[in-house]
């Protein structure tokens, strides 16, 4: 069987290094995207951002209420975790109104 050639250059060849070039590209933009920078807090920034008192974060973690993680006897949370957390708690808006009077 014949192979067709452009400028010299079989298609095969040229359709191989196409191939090679985007796995490649592929290869870096999932590399990137696992490579995203978390933002971590402590048990002040956490308290600060759920608008909690640090005591009441603390009771949270005790009871396994909150995402965290500990190091070195400290606490610390992924900002979106916290976020996705917060999220869960979401209520619809369709709720029927009580009729208290």
């Amino acid at each position: 069987m014949k192979s067709l050639i452009l400028n010299g250059v079989e298609v095969d060849d040229l359709l191989a290094e196409i191939r090679q070039i985007i796995q490649q590209e592929m290869l870096q933009n999932s590399s990137s995207e696992q490579q995203e920078e978390v933002e971590w807090l402590d048990i002040k920034q956490a308290s600060t951002f759920i608008k909690k008192a640090k005591q009441t974060v603390y009771q949270y973690c005790s009871n396994c209420y909150i995402p965290y993680y500990r190091k070195f006897g400290k606490l610390y949370f992924k900002k979106a975790e916290l976020e996705a957390w917060l999220l869960e708690g979401k209520k619809s808006g369709n709720a029927k109104k009580s009729n208290w009077k």
